[in-house]
């Protein structure tokens, strides 16, 4: 019972051999024990609507949903320590829309889910991709910097309605789209030690003697070419 508080339905009632799971009682009887009389069976979703001013409400996992482009959590509803409302999903923007921004910026934007493709995201995954790679020829991880820097360039960019795709959506239509679109430098860790990827080329040319010339890929792939005289080479 509500406030955990111990009782038995009242044996004449009309409910008494049912398996009511929800009943409201008029009043609580104790004789040998605590009675409930003149119950009635009611549906817990009834509850809520009534008792609005009473309820509490607690929250947890709010997440990403690249579905409905919004930051969701799970909703808890309780009276007097009976759950009306085990899980429910809401919007976690009116619970919390400090920690909203930080998740749809750190999910959405960061790892790159916020859904169908939006131009300037698509620009900025490049540049990572673009360092990534540098970082893969050169046998480096110093390059790319932290998912820290990357959120902190989001976070000081973006304006701060901009807490789902919708809001992203139309803050865009009167941003300065230039302003969010990152370059090398704000997403390299430091220009003076970094490499060139021009010294690391795709592909590089080398001529052995009166073989053809063939190209040697940099994934170390041998390749063999038949000399003008028939005999094979081994490269």
């Amino acid at each position: 019972m509500a406030r955990e508080t111990a009782s038995s339905m009242f044996f004449r009632s009309h409910l008494f051999k049912t398996s009511a799971r929800w009943i409201i009682a008029a009043e609580l009887v104790e004789t040998s024990r605590l009675f409930a009389r003149y119950v009635a069976k009611i549906e817990p979703q009834w509850i809520e609507p009534l008792a609005m001013h009473v309820v509490n409400r607690s929250y947890s996992e709010p997440h990403w949903d690249e579905k409905q482009g919004a930051v969701l959590a799970y909703e808890k509803v309780t009276l007097y320590g009976l759950v009306i409302v085990p899980k429910r999903k809401v919007q976690y923007s009116k619970i919390d829309p400090v920690e909203t921004r930080q998740i749809f910026i750190r999910e959405a934007l960061v790892y790159g889910k916020v859904g169908p493709k939006i131009d300037f995201i698509e620009h900025n995954q490049n540049i990572i991709d673009e360092i990534q790679r540098l970082e893969n020829k050169s046998r480096r991880r110093d390059l790319l910097v932290e998912e820290s820097e990357i959120h902190h360039f989001y976070d000081k960019s973006l304006g701060a309605e901009v807490i789902s795709r919708a809001t992203l959506l139309k803050w865009l239509k009167k941003a300065d789209v230039a302003k969010i679109k990152a370059t090398v430098k704000d997403f390299l860790l430091s220009e003076e030690t970094a490499p060139s990827l021009a010294a690391y080329p795709d592909f590089w040319h080398r001529a052995i003697y009166n073989c053809q010339l063939i190209m040697i890929l940099n994934r170390v792939k041998i390749m063999r070419m038949a000399f003008q005289s028939g005999s094979l080479c081994h490269c």
